[in-house]
């Protein structure tokens, strides 16, 4: 399995208790509850690059010129080859990072394909992080 990373916000706070943590194939997290797009770009991550990095970012944060500026720093501190952003439930943000994505020919996975009943997390994770590890076979 490839190395991974769950890097961002509660999504991936979410995601991390269900990907095989602990295990040789589990994801290492970085992420906080709450955390906006700029904390996010300068949270540090382990010192090591990763095959593939899912970033949740943008569920706490206003869609304006910073948040834009943010998410360019995010992918930059982002440390892996392939990149996956998972789209927040808020629509406005989740254009400007699908967005950024084509322009890097980054991968995105829109979490308003999972029903939620706060719009902001999936009602079941489960099928989010099924979706995922199909995403982190190798190629």
């Amino acid at each position: 399995m490839p190395s991974c990373l769950l890097f961002g916000d509660s999504l991936a706070v979410g995601l991390g208790t269900l990907l095989g943590l602990g295990t040789p194939a589990g994801c290492d997290v970085v992420a906080r509850v709450g955390a906006g797009a700029e904390e996010i770009a300068h949270m540090a991550g382990p010192p090591r690059q990763y095959d593939i990095a899912v970033v949740s970012v943008g569920s706490n944060d206003t869609p304006d010129t910073t948040f834009a500026q943010a998410i360019n720093e995010v992918r930059i501190r982002t440390p892996a080859r392939r990149i996956v952003w998972l789209l927040p439930y808020r629509r406005q943000s989740a254009a400007i990072i699908a967005s950024h994505a084509a322009t890097h020919r980054d991968l995105v996975i829109d979490a308003a394909m999972f029903k939620s009943r706060d719009g902001i997390h999936p009602r079941d994770y489960g099928k989010l992080a099924k979706l995922l590890r199909t995403t982190r076979r190798p190629q």
